[in-house]
């Protein structure tokens, strides 16, 4: 990567359980040298976010079924786990 012009980070938006951006950065000028550059930055990247202490949220989703009834949440790693299942448990597939 090349550090001029230096590298730019650029938020795009705020998510519900995330902040997105963008990254621009010089590279080669051949396809090789692109992929090895935005590779690196990625990797370096997520090195910092880990030895900063964030994390990458797992999405979460609250599933409500009426008055008298509990709550139900599930991550995205528990709806594999629980898809096809009905309300008493039995399966659907």
């Amino acid at each position: 990567m090349r550090e001029d012009p230096p590298p730019e980070a650029w938020v795009l938006e705020f998510n519900e359980s995330s902040i997105d951006f963008t990254v621009r950065c010089w590279h080669p000028s051949e396809i090789a040298g692109r992929w090895r550059v935005r590779s690196a930055v990625a990797m370096s990247i997520k090195k910092a976010l880990d030895e900063a202490g964030m994390t990458i949220p797992f999405q979460q989703r609250t599933l409500w079924f009426g008055p008298g009834n509990t709550a139900l949440r599930l991550t995205d790693g528990d709806r594999d786990s629980h898809q096809g299942a009905d309300r008493d448990g039995s399966s659907t597939s």
